[in-house]
Parts: structure tokens; C-alpha cells; sequence
């Protein structure tokens, strides 16, 4: 929520009714952090007990109609406007899906995130000796196709972020006949910028999620020293020995063969070696 003077200024979701939240980066702006393809209102308060008149703008483009604002008003929610049967409602505006820009529209010079902005004009109230008509209108604002050049500057042209018409709209609200009026002297400005999550951190506004990361102990191979090529000459002779022995065991059996012909069963001893699985890896980056 940004606060200026006398009014304040949200964005909230459309569905749920909360407000986005929101981060200040070091050039002292507000952006919200917003979520592509949701519905989303303009909402807005007024602590003036004076009648003023705001306009809004979104992404640069006037939404194209003017809206009275006294502090009894409490909390409204505006977005595009629509007069129909007598009836006033607003749709709801949407955060389009994430794009590259410089491929979509073929601006090779600009190469930055796609900040949208939501921008609140407040000028004083003029009334008018004159009653308005209650035929059919609505909002003629359109999507703007350019970017909002003094948002967030980023070296990536990815993970862009802007706003298109929305599918909620508003429960009618029956207007009776009313006077005219209108815009008088211009008395402050309040803009919010929105982006999202990954353009926000692209931007060092937020932080990067921390990674996790585990050490896994693995096996180091032992090193050898000089006592190690002592003890493999001592292994060689070891060998040796073995071998002699095992000569003279199969001696022995030839000679029990030949003078009984009974045969003598060699029982041979197998030695087991456990070695570290290391194939269950369960380290993950």
C-alpha cells in the first residue's frame, strides 16, 4: 500500500480480495510482487473530507473515465468501467503471462524486464449546475503495446510483465440521476510499479531463495609413503611363501592318490570383501 498525501493506493487479487505484496527497492519506488494471469483491482482510499476527482492510468494509458473520492467512501475498487442498463461495475484488469519483448514487438534497443505501473491522479472537484445522462458507456482503454521505460532497468529481456483486460467484473450497482462535474486543479500524483517474482530478484529488489546444498562425504584414496612400498615388498615374499605351500599340498595329494586311489576332496575358502556403496547417492545441489 502506498500512502501520498491524502489517499492510498493498492493492488489487490481480483478473486481473494488481498492485496499484493509489496517491496520498496533503493530508488525509493513501491512495486508489487504480482502473479501473471491474475485478475486484479486498483484499489483505493481517501482520508480528505473534501470531494476530489481520480483518474487512473495503467501501463501509460489513461483507463478513460474519471471517478469521484470522499473520505466516507472508505475502500474502492476500481478497474475498467462499464455503464450498462443504469448499472455501474468494473472489470477486473489481469497481469499478462511473462514474454520477451524485444522478440514480440522487435525492439532490439531495449532489452530491460517489462515493469507495468499503476498510476492515481488527484485533482479537485468542480461541480456542475447540469445532470448527467444515464445511457451506456464503458472504458475505452486498450492494453499498451509499449514498454514503461522508467521501471525496473535489467540486463535480461526475459520474464516480462504487463496488463490486459481481466475475465472478473463486479456486481452491478444501480446509479441514480447525478450532477456533473468535473476535474479542477491537479494536486498530487501516487504511482506503483508491479513486476514479478523472478524480475524482481533479476533486479535486486528481493533476494534469491537460498539454495541447498549438502556435503557428501566421499571416500578419499589413502596416500601412500615409503612404509607402504616396504610393506608391498614384505606382500611379495608373503606370495612367495604361499606358493611354495601350495606346491607342496598338491604333492601331497598326488602321492595319496596314487597309493589309495581314493580321492581327496580340496575345500577351498572364499574371503568376502565389503566395499562402500557409493551408487546411493543422495546429495542434491
Amino acid at each position: 500500500m502506498v500512502r501520498q498525501g491524502w489517499f492510498e493506493i493498492e493492488l489487490i487479487n481480483a478473486e481473494t480480495k488481498i492485496p499484493f505484496k509489496e517491496h520498496t527497492h533503493t530508488d525509493g519506488r513501491t512495486y508489487a510482487e504480482v502473479e501473471p494471469d491474475t485478475d486484479y483491482f486498483i484499489r483505493v482510499k481517501s482520508h480528505n473530507l473534501e470531494m476530489a476527482v481520480l483518474t487512473f492510468s495503467v501501463d501509460g494509458k489513461d483507463l478513460g473515465y474519471k471517478s469521484p473520492m470522499h473520505k466516507s467512501h472508505g475502500w474502492r475498487e476500481r478497474g475498467l468501467w462499464n455503464r450498462q442498463d443504469g448499472s455501474d461495475s468494473y472489470n477486473a484488469l489481469r497481469f499478462n503471462k511473462l514474454y520477451n519483448r524485444r522478440n514480440q514487438i522487435g525492439d532490439d534497443e531495449y532489452e530491460g524486464h517489462w515493469t507495468g505501473s499503476v498510476e492515481l491522479k488527484v485533482h479537485k472537484y468542480v461541480e456542475l449546475n447540469e445532470y448527467g445522462s444515464l445511457t451506456d458507456s464503458k472504458s475505452s482503454w486498450t492494453p499498451n503495446a509499449e514498454a514503461v521505460l522508467d521501471g525496473l532497468n535489467m540486463s535480461s529481456n526475459k520474464k516480462a510483465c504487463n496488463t490486459v483486460q481481466g475475465n472478473i467484473q463486479t456486481a452491478g450497482k444501480k446509479v441514480s440521476s447525478y450532477k456533473l462535474y468535473t476535474r479542477g486543479d491537479h494536486l498530487e500524483t501516487i504511482k506503483l510499479y508491479y513486476c514479478s517474482t523472478v524480475g524482481l530478484i533479476a533486479a535486486k529488489v528481493l533476494k534469491p531463495p537460498p539454495r541447498e546444498s549438502f556435503a557428501c562425504a566421499r571416500p578419499r584414496p589413502a596416500e601412500r609413503s615409503d612404509s607402504d612400498d616396504d610393506d608391498d615388498d614384505d606382500d611379495d615374499d608373503d606370495d612367495d611363501d604361499d606358493n611354495d605351500v601350495k606346491e607342496e599340498r598338491s604333492a601331497q595329494r598326488r602321492r595319496l592318490d596314487n597309493g589309495s586311489g581314493v580321492k581327496v576332496k580340496t575345500i577351498v575358502r572364499t574371503q568376502t570383501v565389503e566395499q562402500l556403496d557409493l551408487t546411493n547417492d543422495d546429495c542434491s545441489i
